[in-house]
């Protein structure tokens, strides 16, 4: 299994596959890898970036780079209920693009639209534990980010298994643990696995409203796969992941090798 390394720019990933990398308002991860695959009559679009009328517009003007458009869409998949992943996803669908997410993502869509329903648990959770108050304060203060946008039910709910509606071999894969609705995306006829953010090169996501339990499964589960999978990750932490394993393991040659490797690329 290869797990390639992107660039900030365009990609054309061949077998009718293209890439292009959306700015993010935050400096980590500084972008989502946005993808579009040709099926038979029109382009599956997977993630889409936050809301906010300045990043459809850079959306708008990247698509025209490539010579696309959202006339050219037939279904954006959001890959998991974060708002770096899906938070345009409201001003897509008003273009009339279905919108697709795992099936079971209808039970967090309160939550995703009211951050004090959310963080609800987490706050019964640290007080539990004895959290400082100071925490407990701050997690009284957090509110939904206009970035966020406001999501509905999906037109589309997604189970494990072939996409349905889809002329190209396309398959859903459940791979929860950083988020409790997360999937992976197996394009069968160019063998590219779009793992979201479940898997990067030398880590995997952080584990938020999923279980370290869940997260272990789905590795598990993409392991499994055959070895000539190619990974498509939604943002690039190469370097990060590289220099957190060289804290771990000093001097280590072969990480320095692969540092420097990835420094020269990126």
């Amino acid at each position: 299994m290869v797990i390639n390394i992107l660039k900030l720019k365009n990609f054309n990933l061949e077998h009718g596959i293209t890439h292009i990398p959306l700015e993010l308002p935050w400096s980590s991860p500084g972008f989502v890898n946005v993808y579009f695959i040709e099926d038979s009559n029109g382009l599956v679009m997977i993630d889409c970036g936050v809301d906010g009328n300045e990043y459809l517009k850079l959306l708008e003007s990247k698509m025209a780079s490539i010579g696309i458009s959202f006339g050219d869409v037939k279904l954006l998949i959001g890959t998991h209920m974060h708002s770096d992943h899906i938070g345009l996803s409201s001003t897509i669908r008003d273009k009339g693009i279905p919108f697709a997410l795992y099936k079971n993502s209808v039970d967090f869509i309160k939550g995703y639209n009211d951050w004090s329903i959310r963080f609800k648990q987490l706050k019964i959770y640290a007080k539990k534990e004895g959290a400082p108050k100071s925490f407990l304060n701050d997690l009284d203060q957090i509110e939904t980010p206009e970035f966020a946008g406001k999501i509905s039910r999906p037109e589309v709910l997604l189970d494990e298994g072939k996409l349905k509606d889809s002329d190209r071999n396309i398959e859903i894969i459940f791979t929860p643990g950083h988020d409790r609705t997360e999937i992976s995306i197996l394009d069968n006829p160019s063998k590219i696995l779009f793992s979201g953010d479940t898997l990067f090169r030398f880590g995997c996501g952080r584990v938020f409203e999923g279980t370290y339990k869940q997260m272990n499964n789905s590795l598990k589960k993409i392991n499994s796969l055959e070895n000539n999978i190619t990974v498509y990750c939604g943002h690039e932490y190469t370097s990060d992941n590289l220099s957190f394993l060289e804290s771990l393991q000093n001097n280590d040659e072969e990480l320095l090798s692969l540092s420097n490797q990835v420094k020269y690329k990126i």
